[in-house]
Formats: C-alpha cells, sequence, structure tokens
C-alpha cells in the first residue's frame, strides 16, 4: 500500500470543490480551521466521521480513509500492519468484501485486547495469548 498522506486528500477535497484555501475547507466541511491545520501538519488525525466528511469531498470511499487513518493512528506494529491490510482489501473492491470484513472483525478485536493489554500496566501479556474472541457469521448461498 503506497505511503498514506491525509495532506494529499486535504489538497483532492480542495480542488474538486475549487476552494483556494484550507479555511474554505473548514468552512465547506463544517469543522474547524485550526482541525484541517493541525491533519496538514501531522498534529492530529481526523476521527471516523471527519473521514467520512473528507473521504466524499475528495471522491474517495470511507471505509478506506478510515482504515489508511486508523493504522496511522495505531501505537504498535502488528496493529498498523492489520489496519494496513483492511485498507489494501477493502481497496480491491467487491470481489475482497467479504475478505474486508473478516479482517476488520481481527483488526478491531486485535487493537481492543492491545488496549486491554496496555492498561493492564505491568501484567499485560501480548497478543492474543490467553484472550477468547467469539465471531459469528451470517453466510448466504448466492450460487444459482
Amino acid at each position: 500500500m503506497p505511503n498514506f498522506a491525509i495532506g494529499a486528500v486535504l489538497d483532492t477535497a480542495r480542488e474538486r470543490h475549487g476552494l483556494k484555501s484550507d479555511y474554505r475547507l473548514a468552512l465547506f466541511l463544517g469543522v474547524t480551521d485550526g482541525s484541517i491545520r493541525n491533519f496538514r501538519h501531522g498534529r492530529s488525525l481526523p476521527d471516523e466521521r471527519i473521514c467520512g466528511l473528507l473521504a466524499e469531498a475528495a471522491g474517495l470511499d470511507p471505509l478506506i480513509l478510515a482504515a489508511q487513518v486508523q493504522a496511522q493512528r495505531s501505537k504498535s506494529t502488528e496493529a498498523r500492519s492489520l489496519w494496513e491490510a483492511v485498507a489494501e482489501r477493502l481497496s480491491m473492491g467487491a470481489h475482497g468484501l467479504a475478505a474486508a470484513i473478516f479482517s476488520v472483525l481481527i483488526a478491531t478485536s486485535f487493537v481492543a485486547t492491545d488496549a486491554r493489554a496496555q492498561s493492564a500496566g505491568d501484567g499485560a501479556r501480548p497478543g492474543f495469548l490467553n484472550d477468547a474472541v467469539y465471531t459469528s457469521y451470517l453466510l448466504q448461498d448466492t450460487s444459482e
């Protein structure tokens, strides 16, 4: 997956809508211009709601953008790799949809497990050891 840059997404959104400044982009998106400055200069990353607004404004898939942002936000290499894989699979389109949904489920449970382990302090255990993850799947037969 190519390196993700939120600045490029901001630029694309501005160009698509003929906005001449980040201030105008902020007004267009309904966010503060300080938020846009913070995104552009790497001081913060957009949350999921703003990812959706930015993706729509830039003509991008909001799920892919949200996964890329989450990968950038991840603190561990393992979590980052999982979110990058989710973004990659989502970008494959409809054929990769089942794999992408599975990846999101796995990544979400991994991040939740990682957060629990970090909050446990010194007694934290790595990865999935001693943790149970239960997932239900609804499968539909599309062959006829």
